[in-house]
């Protein structure tokens, strides 16, 4: 008899089994409850957190007919796109939202079942299938394909609308019809019909019996195919097929880098649409083993791994010459990078490592160069913003970037890996990614392909009575599930079967015949054997199932040609079934257009000697510089206005003479009191000439005249290197001055008016035109429009500017737009040394000063530009002046020292007809 242990010992595996299960079940529950209440402490939810308190508040909350009255008053009417890909809850929340009995009709479903291809995600078709048909339901097919020519439609018919050819009763294939003709979408003359079968014949399939030599003997079937098609003309004036025009449609992407590599090796430019983790690329990991040989460079072995990456290029035999001074350079190259990445960051390292590798270059020429160069930019913008983001050192940043990649990334869209450059290139992609796109000509050869599911022997997912169930499956009294569990997948895989065949414009190839059949370890029964099965009565997949595993056990019996020929000669115009082809097919002779040789088109001959970037420097003093001098010094004080001020009498403003403001008693409102200011101005003695005009203007730039002056003078002064405590004092009076003096046209201090430092050193490019600009041209412009004496003869000085003609773009800096409300004026900050008194910043002496300078035609452009500006961006809003601010005369709550410009309309508007009139934004 049996020992007396053995029974314990089965009960003692039994019991271990049980408690296996029984643990994973307390985690289950006590995992939850955990993250439940994290999730209220953190007052946060997880998306489907959002979705199981709805349902619960709709369906089960005490105030469950309120909150859906309410939702359905503030949405009248739902409608769910691909909405074979909800589950449950979802559809039982739209339900009880659009679907009221009080007002139902509301809920509009958009799917197709065939193409419910996301139960990985959560998708539950058969939610979907229980919320179709109902007695006040109106169900509308949509029967038209506005996709696939006639011919390939009709054998996708002939295909699908056998009996049960989705694996459940529940999902019948409707009829297609086609909007498009063949002679719309016409094939090469190549003998093949719009749907290709190629069946293995059954005396090659030893061939084809282990599971890596089929995969890549697909991959090399497929490619030599795809030579052979590409250059021919797809009809009768229509383009030959180029590489664009294919893809070819894998189930992982282990089978997707078969083909791309496959291809690539007979010349074809090749992409694999691939949006997986760029952290998890072999791309990341070079660079992990190249930033940590930076910060550790004397480690000889991660010096060696860093060289031996892709970006490097070094192989084993120049990794194994190096020595001596070779290895003292490199160990010099990682020192120095380092110490680049500490001081410069991870941008500027990484653009020391290119311009010392020449990565890009040796990337490009690579076979899947593009890829690697498309995530090493990607992975250098991660770093670069994380860095930037976080103030990381080089090492705290490494480490990041080491806990990233051992992380899976699912939910970070930053992470996705990006497509590379697929202008004229055959398509590789996985039929999850292929749903919703379409293609000219499609391959799918991997449709016999079984997704590898490790978990199946041990754990199963099953639909019990009260929803989805994880079964154990290593108990052999679990038969039943593994069953119903195998039928779920194969259903699923005759759905992406259904999409990936579907993804075709002109014609579809896909790989079938005895593929697996062994009698060691025979492929499972896979989705194609029921779609091509021979006995189209059989009802039950389940039952089916069983039989064909026993079928491919014994290496015969595959009835995919049988089928495939029957099928073709219900369709004989639209469907080919042959072998697949050899292989060993030669490389493509055609041209990958981005190896095609560039050569520079011969420059035509034009005459540009007049075409410039032209400043204001340039066209007032023949000047070619891109910015405009700061103001030289002028030493020619009004000496002749002495006599005026002392008389105590001046005329008026219109007159072109002086006129000082009473600081003490002025009311801006009233004529001016005359004050006679024989006093020096704070900034008399201040240092004068180029150097400390940059100073001044510096300071103004960054100034929101709000700020203490003290501060501001100091750090200006020191950084200019003009630091005294006299011109601490004369600098710091001055700016006080500043703040409250006066702007006439916008009536306003400066202080409110030109606190915006964002509108300062306001750049503007005004585009010449044909006649282009030249002094006479100006000189009529301005004597046409002249009121006084002053701009007549103003207008005789511009004659005196260049004659021949300046054309292509004015460029200008404007030192400060300042406004009120929605009235806008131009200010000028000018540092001339007019005098060392109040009395020598005379309206006459700083009329003086500008027209000499050509200040007041700086004044009139930056006007014109200001104009077309506030045209684009602020429709209605008047430029009011330009004023120029001579800062050593102003005085406070005055608007002394300011020599403001208003110029005619009629002036402005012949001034911007020089320039090219355009309503594009950005002419100004």
């Amino acid at each position: 008899g049996a020992l007396p242990i053995v029974p314990a010992a089965k009960a003692v595996e039994a019991s271990i089994g049980v408690t296996g299960w029984a643990w994973l079940a307390h985690l289950n529950q006590a995992a939850g409850q955990r993250l439940e209440r994290s999730l209220r402490h953190h007052n946060a939810v997880t998306f489907d957190g959002l979705i199981q308190h709805l349902h619960r508040a709709l369906c089960s909350g005490p105030n469950r007919a309120a909150l859906a009255q309410r939702l359905s008053e503030k949405w009248t009417v739902g409608l769910i796109d691909e909405s074979q890909d909800t589950d449950q809850q979802q559809l039982e929340i739209s339900r009880a939202i659009f679907d009221r009995g009080t007002n139902p009709g509301r809920l509009i479903l958009v799917g197709d079942p065939k193409q419910a291809i996301y139960g990985f995600r959560g998708g539950d078709l058969d939610a979907y299938l229980s919320a179709r048909p109902t007695d006040d339901a109106r169900v509308s097919d949509l029967a038209t394909t506005y996709r696939s020519a006639h011919g390939l439609v009709v054998a996708l018919n002939t295909l699908f609308g056998r009996t049960h050819a989705f694996g459940n009763p529940a999902l019948v294939y409707p009829v297609a019809t086609a909007a498009h003709q063949d002679a719309d979408l016409p094939l090469p003359a190549d003998g093949q019909g719009r749907l290709v079968a190629w069946v293995v014949p059954d005396e090659d399939t030893d061939a084809w019996r282990l599971a890596q030599p089929r995969r890549e003997l697909a991959a090399g079937c497929t490619a030599a195919a795809i030579v052979d098609l590409l250059g021919r003309p797809m009809g009768a004036g229509e383009d030959v097929v180029n590489p664009s025009h294919v893809a070819v449609l894998t189930r992982t992407n282990l089978e997707a880098r078969l083909v791309y590599d496959a291809l690539r090796a007979r010349g074809v430019p090749t992409v694999i649409r691939d949006d997986g983790d760029v952290m998890q690329s072999e791309t990341a990991s070079d660079l992990a083993s190249i930033l940590k040989a930076v910060l550790s460079p004397t480690h000889p072995g991660w010096r060696r791994a860093a060289m031996a990456t892709r970006l490097f290029g070094y192989d084993s035999a120049m990794l194994a010459a190096l020595s001596g001074a070779d290895a003292e350079e490199r160990l010099a190259s990682f020192s120095e990078w380092g110490e680049l990445w500490r001081r410069r960051g991870i941008a500027a390292l990484m653009a020391g490592l290119e311009s010392h590798s020449g990565a890009t270059l040796r990337l490009a020429r690579a076979p899947s160069g593009e890829r690697h160069l498309t995530d090493l930019r990607h992975l250098a913008e991660l770093l670069q913003a994380q860095e930037a983001e976080g103030q990381r050192t080089p090492e705290k940043l490494l480490q990041w970037f080491e806990g990233e990649r051992m992380s899976d990334g699912r939910s970070s869209d930053e992470r996705l890996r990006r497509l590379e450059e697929d202008g004229d290139a055959v398509q590789v992609v996985t039929v999850h990614r292929a749903k919703g796109l379409e293609f000219d000509f499609v391959y799918c050869p991997y449709l016999w392909s079984v997704m590898p599911d490790r978990s199946m022997s041990e754990r199963l997912l099953v639909r019990g009575d009260d929803g989805w169930v994880l079964a154990d499956g290593s108990q052999r009294d679990n038969r039943e599930e593994h069953r119903t569990a195998t039928a779920e997948r194969l259903r699923e895989d005759l759905r992406l079967a259904y999409v990936a065949l579907t993804r075709a414009r002109r014609r579809v190839t896909l790989l079938a015949g005895p593929l697996g059949y062994t009698r060691k370890s025979p492929l499972p029964p896979t989705s194609l054997d029921w779609l091509l099965r021979t006995d189209d009565h059989i009802d039950s997949l389940e039952d089916w199932y069983a039989d064909t595993a026993i079928r491919k056990s014994s290496a015969t019996g595959c009835e995919h040609g049988d089928t495939l020929s029957r099928l073709q000669g219900a369709c004989p115009d639209a469907m080919t079934v042959s072998p697949p082809p050899s292989p060993d097919a030669a490389a493509w002779t055609g041209t990958d257009p981005r190896n095609t040789p560039l050569h520079a088109r011969p420059a035509p001959v034009l005459d540009l000697q007049a075409w410039h970037l032209t400043s204001f420097s340039r066209l007032a003093h023949g000047r070619h510089e891109e910015r405009e001098r700061r103001d030289a010094p002028v030493e020619t004080p009004a000496q002749t206005i002495d006599d005026a001020l002392v008389g105590g009498t001046v005329p008026s403003d219109d007159a072109g003479t002086v006129v000082a403001r009473d600081v003490a008693s002025q009311t801006h409102d009233t004529g001016p009191t005359i004050l006679i200011m024989d006093t020096d101005v704070p900034m008399a003695t201040f240092a004068r000439g180029a150097h400390a005009g940059n100073c001044g203007h510096e300071l103004l730039e960054q100034w929101d005249f709000q700020e203490d002056t003290g501060a501001l003078v100091n750090r200006g002064l020191q950084r200019h290197r003009l630091y005294s405590d006299e011109a601490v004092a004369a600098l710091t009076q001055t700016l006080d001055d500043l703040k409250t003096t006066r702007l006439p046209s916008l009536n306003a201090s400066l202080q409110t008016a030109a606190s915006d430092t964002s509108l300062s050193e306001w750049e503007f490019l005004l585009p010449l035109g044909r006649a282009g600009i030249t002094g006479p041209a100006l000189s009529d412009m301005f004597a046409r429009h002249a009121r006084n004496g002053d701009e007549r003869h103003y207008a005789l000085d511009l004659a005196g500017l260049p004659g021949q003609a300046l054309s292509g773009m004015l460029t200008g800096y404007i030192d400060r737009l300042v406004r009120v409300g929605n009235h806008w004026a131009v200010v000028d900050w000018k540092s001339n040394y007019l005098g060392p008194r109040y009395a020598d910043y005379s309206r006459h002496a700083m009329w003086r000063c500008a027209a000499g300078q050509h200040y007041v035609l700086q004044i009139h452009l930056y006007l014109v530009a200001l104009r077309r500006y506030l045209r684009l961006y602020a429709a209605g809003a008047p430029a009011m002046s330009g004023s120029l601010l001579f800062v050593r005369g102003v005085l406070p709550e005055a608007s002394h020292g300011v020599l403001e410009i208003t110029p005619p309309k009629g002036l402005l508007d012949d001034i911007d007809s020089l320039f090219v009139s355009t309503d594009r934004r950005g002419a100004a």
